[in-house]
C-alpha cells in the first residue's frame, strides 16, 4: 500500500509536530489496552512452509 498527502478537510493540521511525547505515557498505554486495538496487528493467515 502506498500512501500519498491529500488535501482532505477532515483532519485538522497538528498543533505540534509530535503529538504524543513521555508525558502522555499513561494515556498511550490506556489507549493501547482498549478493546477497539485487540488483536490489531495479527496475521489473519499462517505463513506457508517452505
Amino acid at each position: 500500500m502506498v500512501r500519498a498527502a491529500s488535501t482532505s478537510t477532515r483532519t485538522p493540521p497538528a498543533k505540534a509536530p509530535a503529538r504524543w511525547h513521555v508525558g502522555d505515557a499513561g494515556e498511550l498505554v490506556g489507549r493501547a489496552a482498549s478493546k477497539m486495538l485487540a488483536g490489531w496487528g495479527r496475521a489473519d493467515r499462517t505463513p506457508p512452509d517452505l
